[in-house]
């Protein structure tokens, strides 16, 4: 205990990052976009921070992840619809606090929590078809793009391998401030607000 409480007073700026799965549950859907689209893709979490008291430390998370990808068909008026394949993508940054909830010798549990922005990115590729067969298909393409309040919780796993460097297991809930909503409560995007990441790294403290 003592060599743990030890590097912790002497160790000020962390610096680390993990490698991490990302998961999207299925977004919602209505009348005139659907299906909602989901899925799981490779993402990174990186971060810094530094102590404010012996048990809480202070700093900032970058959070990201590859795109998802789902078919969708949306109505646009008279019969046509557009019948596309979108693919998105979010990137959350946000100031954190770190509050060690348990320590035993070189092992550290933390809880966390904070808020910041996330940019949402959606690009949709794909066909208008008309009503009238008369007229023939042709190609579509749209991009939406938002940014957004968002909350972060989660907790992080360390196991100090010498004063400086541990190996670190996190977990990331990141609640967004969109409710995949548009102008008259129609579906915007069909992809949830909601999104889980969780990995393993390093963290080095100088």
């Amino acid at each position: 205990m003592c060599v743990g409480l030890s590097s912790i007073a002497h160790a000020q700026l962390a610096v680390g990052g993990v490698i991490a799965v990302s998961t999207h549950p299925q977004g919602s859907y209505d009348h005139i976009l659907a299906p909602g689209f989901g899925g799981t893709s490779l993402g990174t979490v990186i971060f810094v921070d530094g102590p404010v008291k012996a048990n809480i430390r202070a700093g900032a998370e970058v959070s990201l992840a590859k795109p998802i990808s789902g078919s969708q068909h949306q109505r646009a008026g008279g019969g046509d619809y557009n019948e596309f394949v979108s693919e998105h993508r979010d990137t959350v940054i946000a100031g954190v606090l770190k509050v060690a909830a348990w320590t035993a010798r070189r092992v550290e549990v933390a809880v966390v929590g904070g808020g910041g922005v996330a940019r949402r990115e959606t690009n949709r590729i794909g066909m208008f078809r008309p009503l009238s067969t008369r007229f023939p298909a042709t190609p579509f393409a749209e991009q939406l793009r938002d940014t957004v309040f968002a909350a972060t919780g989660g907790l992080d796993l360390s196991l100090a391998r010498g004063n400086h460097f541990a190996v670190v297991a996190l977990g990331r809930l990141h609640l967004l401030a969109d409710r995949d909503e548009a102008r008259g409560s129609n579906v915007k995007r069909g992809v949830s607000s909601y999104i889980l990441r969780y990995g393993i790294g390093a963290r080095v403290r100088f």
